[in-house]
């Protein structure tokens, strides 16, 4: 029967393992040294990173020390016991290796394991789009108070 709970949870951490490699977020699992103890597949192709540049190595080190954000400094800060966490904190930062990122970031601490879940996504794109919705309204408004006044 023991057997059967480590087939089981052996099962577990392959399904978990899965589900986490094939999401578009990028994820970091770091343990309570914010030491990153592993990345997905999609925080590999967004830092331009190999998994032995990353995992086994505290946070604020990988990419020369291009994580080290103070913005997610806070936020792992305040996601403890009996704190509140915040739900996210949107970061702009200029990577030297992939250049200037918007990401909105959001962390979990898992206490059974004394891990935190980070997860990135990178909302550079949609963060563009907005700014290009903005301006073409102001345009298109300017334009349409030139015309009426004429």
């Amino acid at each position: 029967m023991a057997d059967d709970a480590c087939l089981k949870a052996d099962e577990a951490r392959v399904l978990v393992s899965a589900i986490v490699d094939s999401s578009r977020d990028a994820i970091l699992v770091l343990d309570r040294e914010l030491r990153v103890h592993s990345a997905n597949k999609a925080f590999l192709d967004l830092s331009r990173l190999g998994r032995a540049e990353i995992e086994g190595r505290l946070l604020r080190e990988i990419d020369d020390g291009a994580w080290d954000l103070p913005e997610l400094r806070r936020l792992l800060e305040n996601d403890r016991p009996g704190k509140r966490a915040p739900q996210g904190v949107e970061v702009s930062h200029d990577f030297e290796r992939v250049g200037h990122r918007r990401l909105f970031l959001n962390a979990r601490r898992i206490d059974p394991l004394e891990l935190i879940l980070l997860i990135v996504d990178d909302i550079t794109a949609r963060a563009e789009a907005r700014v290009q919705r903005r301006l073409l309204l102001a345009e298109l408004k300017h334009r349409i108070k030139n015309t009426l006044a004429l």
